[in-house]
């Protein structure tokens, strides 16, 4: 049975119809991200060292939705460490970035890398997994509608769909603490809402079962972040979290 999005917490989400335009209209291209990520590669992970709070809240969140020893595909896994932190039976992460790819093979030769798009992974992979996880991806995907339809090839009944992304909400400050050097160059992305994703990856035969938000203080302040921890236990406020996580099951087209 087809569930609404309305049981996950997700109201209104007809009204959101009317962006649906930028959904399957890119206003970048995937040579655009790729350039960009090939740029940042060297310097990503100082990055994610000096935004720490941030990075370790997500690792931390993830891990409590992908329990160890499952089969793991990342979709934009960067270098990495995320699909590392996650100790996977079958761990398995693809990225466009050549060099970021490069990374990987040498923090983790362990693990299995491939470089390119998903379209290209597919030609010579068979394989279905536990868990697909799109970390900070969505947004810097220039055709979503062609991913979206990607997935079901890598899922079997029951795969879990996990994807974070940061929450609208934060985009104005995002790109304030971007300008003032606080945060790595975010690149081509674009912020969709959830309901909007939501919707389409129902089409593809995922069903949504949760959403959550976290991190209201991205970045460490001695009894403020304190403060902030505490405040998330209010449901109103909790929205305004920086991270948001979607959760869907693959539960076959109709």
């Amino acid at each position: 049975m087809r569930r609404s999005l309305c049981s996950v917490g997700i109201e209104n989400w007809s009204a959101d119809r009317i962006s649906l335009q930028q959904y399957t209209m890119p206003s970048f291209t995937e040579e655009n991200v790729r350039a960009h990520f090939e740029k940042l590669a060297l310097s990503y992970d100082d990055g994610k060292t000096k935004n720490s709070t941030y990075y370790t809240h997500l690792k931390k969140n993830l891990q409590l939705r992908i329990p160890h020893g499952r089969s793991v595909l990342e979709i934009g896994c960067g270098t990495g460490d995320i699909l590392q932190s996650l100790s996977p039976s079958r761990g398995v992460g693809i990225d466009i970035s050549q060099v970021m790819i490069k990374q990987c093979k040498q923090k983790y030769p362990q693990g299995t890398w491939f470089h390119g798009n998903m379209a290209e992974f597919l030609q010579s992979n068979n394989d279905t997994y536990d868990f697909i996880l799109l970390a900070d991806t969505v947004e810097h995907v220039p055709n979503l509608p062609a991913l979206f339809s990607q997935l079901p090839h890598v899922s079997h009944l029951g795969t879990q769909l996990i994807i974070s992304m940061a929450n609208p909400l934060w985009e104005l400050l995002l790109l304030l603490l971007e300008a003032l050097h606080l945060k790595m160059p975010e690149g081509p992305h674009r912020r969709l809402r959830s309901t909007i994703l939501l919707s389409a990856l129902q089409q593809e035969g995922f069903e949504p079962s949760g959403r959550s938000f976290h991190l209201l203080l991205p970045t460490y302040i001695p009894l403020l972040s304190s403060i902030a921890t505490a405040c998330e236990r209010v449901p109103l406020l909790r929205r305004c979290g920086v991270i948001e996580i979607l959760r869907l099951e693959y539960v076959g087209k109709k």
